[in-house]
């Protein structure tokens, strides 16, 4: 927070404002129904082939499917060299570029109009 009161002070204010310890103000929920509806659809294209049998049948492979996918995704994480995988992180270098942009042109923009005026 110390940063962001140095380089904009009017962000800093409207930040504290809203109690930043705070998640009230942020929305929880996903920003974009496409991932949701994403996932919903693979899941369903896996378990198209379990849905004809017998129910009993029917979740006895899904549990498998889901025992063997649980497995598989931990022994990838072990893989890992730290505790995040390596595409996050590559993504949150993207993120941390674009960002640190944005916030140099309002920077930018700010000098320039605290000149002419």
């Amino acid at each position: 927070m110390d940063m962001i009161k140095n380089f904009i002070e009017g962000a800093y204010d409207h930040l504290m404002d809203r109690d930043p310890q705070s998640m009230a103000y942020f929305g929880g929920g996903l920003a974009c129904k496409a991932v949701e509806n994403g996932m919903a659809k693979c899941f369903n294209a896996i378990i198209v082939d379990a849905r004809k049998k017998p129910r009993m049948a029917m979740l006895e492979e899904i549990r498998l499917y889901m025992m063997e996918r649980f497995y598989n995704l931990k022994e990838e994480v072990q893989k890992w060299d730290g505790d995040v995988c390596e595409a996050t992180l590559l993504k949150m270098e993207e993120f941390a570029e674009d960002i640190r942009y944005k916030l140099y042109l309002i920077y930018k923009c700010r000098l320039l109009i605290d000149y002419l005026y």
